[in-house]
């Protein structure tokens, strides 16, 4: 008679371990959205016109104060989604806040705020017109 061959290991512990490898893939899944959603700020004129720049630098900043060709060389911005975000890290559009920013859709809609250094920003889930900005543990939706 063949007896019936028991397991080499135990089933419950078996589920445990794998609860446990699912939970840390999970978690490293997570970090690694949060780190990739930082914001990669490149200079301004490697991620719009030239045209677009200057439509955002004469509708939102007082340029008497600044040089423009300074701005268009050190201006950072990104693309998140539909839209460019601008970061303005001057000291004449600074304040103990935070920075400005600007969020353009590159057509004719912008927006300036003023937001604590460091924000993250995502494409809104439910509104392809809107931005989702993450900053000290709160979420809100930008429309520009």
């Amino acid at each position: 008679m063949i007896s019936a061959l028991k397991p080499p290991f135990d089933r419950k512990k078996m589920g445990i371990i794998i609860a446990l490898v699912l939970g840390c893939i999970s978690v490293i899944v997570t970090i690694r959205a949060l780190i990739v959603s930082r914001p990669q700020w490149q200079k301004a004129t490697d991620v719009a016109t030239i045209p677009q720049i200057n439509k955002v630098l004469k509708d939102n900043v007082n340029l008497l104060k600044l040089d423009r060709k300074y701005i268009m060389n050190t201006l950072p911005a990104q693309r998140v989604g539909n839209f460019t975000v601008y970061r303005f890290t001057y000291p004449e559009t600074t304040k103990p806040e935070g920075s400005m920013y600007v969020i353009s859709d590159n057509y004719d809609k912008e927006r300036p705020i003023l937001l604590w250094d460091n924000p993250r920003f995502f494409p809104s889930a439910q509104n392809p017109y809107c931005l989702e900005v993450m900053q000290r543990g709160q979420t809100y939706t930008i429309c520009p």
